[in-house]
């Protein structure tokens, strides 16, 4: 009995360990970083400036620790309102752009 047991142990952690060596060598193949090394060697350096400052900026947006606004019902309901009436074509919003 405590063989069995040990025996279907003993395979599982062989197949974890397994697919764990096959996804951490995935993860970290070589191929697609000299694919992008390749790649940013035929960009000029006004590009590569312009995808890190790109890059800097989400990576901003991502470690923000903003809560998002709790809304009233009384809020929801003038939202709603706002919304419905800036999609018809005589709406208040819609006059302002117009303009």
């Amino acid at each position: 009995m405590l063989s069995m047991l040990g025996l279907r142990i003993r395979a599982r952690l062989t197949r974890l360990v397994a697919k764990t060596k096959r996804l951490l060598h995935e993860a970290i193949r070589p191929l697609p970083a000299v694919v992008g090394l390749l790649r940013d060697l035929t960009r000029s350096r006004d590009q590569l400036i312009a995808e890190n400052a790109l890059l800097r900026q989400q990576l901003i947006v991502a470690s923000r620790k903003v809560k998002r606004p709790v809304f009233t019902l009384f809020a929801g309901i003038r939202a709603a309102r706002f919304q419905r009436d800036s999609t018809h074509a005589g709406g208040k919003h819609r006059q302002y752009i117009e303009r």
